[in-house]
């Protein structure tokens, strides 16, 4: 969401209270921003019917390739600018370049969260949660940072296994009414590059309660023609490209080994005869196999990965668990400024981390939809009445990230400290907050202060940002006002 490089960065920021830019197209309905519309290289990655029609501008060009993806990178940018926005109002003195990074440092935590916390257990399963120390803490720091560890995403994982989610594509997406009742669907096919329902006002809602209600097709070899033969299809022709075999020719072309060497990688069983597939994966595809391979070392390892059986609790087989599983591990453990790690200028306080860890997906669609009444509160499984039942936003069941705990406060006799993020004592943050009584004090508000003759004690303004960048003042010093 915030590019790859500096100058893509830039171009994302409305570089003013730490927002990003965003596009107000429904202000006249009283509906939240959609992104910016793309109007350089317009059709980069976007099948346009008409010169007058925009794609969405963000920080992955992806944004644009398929529907769904443009619901989740409006989220999170109207999640960024909510933030943002709530961190101004605690800490008025913070200029904008302060209020951007900490907000971004927050949302990569946040997703971070997700990702480990929802999205791998329903992923993996438990045994390879646990084989591959993939689990978080519930409280602390985390010491398993380790600079020798390459996280590198790995070849096999970007051109093939996390690909695995092609077979699980469905036919149509569905749009569901604020109290869920389908009200419609359309073919996948229609909205590739081609993200233009978003223009509608209530689309945004009404695509993301229908993919929070719908379910996935089965992790299996098995395709939808969708992008098998509708692939980036220009409305005016009757076929498209085929997802597959991209997959398999990128596999090739990034020079990714077999199948059967990744079985060997990962200290699974060896197959040396063509039967020996057959306890892996389903007898049509061995089948097709035989016909179109030479040999058993042939066998494309994307292919192979999406038509082995599931294992251990995981959606996917056993080679595929294991290279997700691997890089994941290495995304966390090689990672300085992963969001549990400590001893760090970038590290959150044991408080900040506690309220991080309460957020979760279905407080993100909670917060940044524009009318989401209920949902349920683990956002990546079905709606379920015994186990997963809806419920409303405002419920404590689904826990609000307190930005109270970033608050930066001017103190009497606190020393000087490359972290001034909020102190551990902190008072009734469980209460509303009087604004008058507890709005942090900026630096104009203390001369004011010290001109009535109100608060005549030495007061230490620390102006250090939460990644020790010193804002215009000496490092070893604070100001300091008698």
């Amino acid at each position: 969401m915030y590019g790859s490089d500096f100058r893509m960065a830039d171009s994302l920021r409305l570089l003013r209270g730490g927002q990003m830019k965003t596009f107000p197209f429904f202000d006249n309905l009283g509906l939240k921003p959609l992104l910016p519309p793309k109007t350089e290289k317009p059709d980069d990655g976007c099948i346009r019917p008409h010169p007058d029609i925009f794609c969405f501008h963000a920080g992955d060009n992806r944004v644009n390739e398929q529907l769904a993806l443009g619901v989740l990178h409006t989220l999170t940018i109207r999640e960024h600018n909510r933030i943002a926005t709530q961190l101004a109002n605690l800490n008025p003195h913070w200029d904008d370049e302060t209020l951007y990074q900490e907000t971004r440092h927050i949302m990569a935590a946040l997703v971070q969260h997700i990702t480990y916390n929802e999205f791998l257990p329903q992923l993996l399963g438990n045994k390879f949660l646990t084989e591959f120390d993939l689990k978080l803490k519930k409280s602390g720091y985390s010491d398993d940072y380790d600079p020798e560890v390459d996280a590198t995403v790995a070849a096999a994982f970007g051109a093939a296994a996390f690909r695995f989610g092609h077979s699980l594509l469905p036919n149509t997406l569905q749009r569901r009414s604020p109290t869920h009742k389908l009200i419609g669907e359309r073919r996948l096919s229609e909205m590739l590059q081609q993200p233009y329902d978003l223009y509608k006002p209530k689309a945004i809602d009404e695509y993301l309660l229908g993919m929070i209600s719908q379910a996935v097709q089965a992790m299996d070899h098995s395709v939808t023609t969708e992008v098998t033969n509708h692939l980036f299809q220009d409305p005016a022709r009757d076929f498209g490209r085929d997802l597959a075999s991209i997959n398999i020719a990128r596999g090739r072309e990034h020079g990714i080994p077999g199948y059967v060497q990744y079985r060997k990688l990962c200290g699974l069983n060896d197959i040396t005869d063509w039967h020996h597939l057959l306890s892996f994966m389903p007898n049509s595809t061995v089948k097709q196999y035989l016909h179109l391979y030479r040999n058993l070392e042939d066998i494309d390892l994307w292919s192979a990965g999406i038509s082995e059986f599931p294992v251990n609790g995981s959606m996917v087989g056993a080679v595929f668990s294991c290279i997700i599983a691997n890089t994941f591990k290495d995304l966390k453990v090689g990672d300085k400024f992963w969001y549990e790690n400590g001893g760090l200028p970038s590290s959150f306080t044991p408080s900040q981390l506690n309220e991080i860890r309460k957020y979760s997906l279905s407080r993100l669609l909670c917060n940044t939809g524009d009318n989401i009444q209920t949902i349920q509160p683990r956002a990546m499984l079905l709606p379920n009445y015994n186990t997963n039942s809806r419920v409303s936003c405002k419920s404590g069941e689904i826990p609000n990230i307190d930005l109270r705990f970033w608050r930066e406060r001017l103190t009497s006799d606190r020393p000087y400290s490359e972290k001034p993020f909020i102190e551990e004592e902190t008072d009734n943050l469980s209460e509303e907050l009087n604004p008058e009584d507890e709005k942090p004090i900026g630096f104009d508000q203390v001369i004011a202060n010290l001109i009535k003759g109100q608060n005549k004690s030495v007061y230490t303004l620390h102006l250090t940002d939460h990644h020790g960048v010193n804002n215009n003042l000496d490092q070893e010093k604070a100001v300091k006002l008698e």
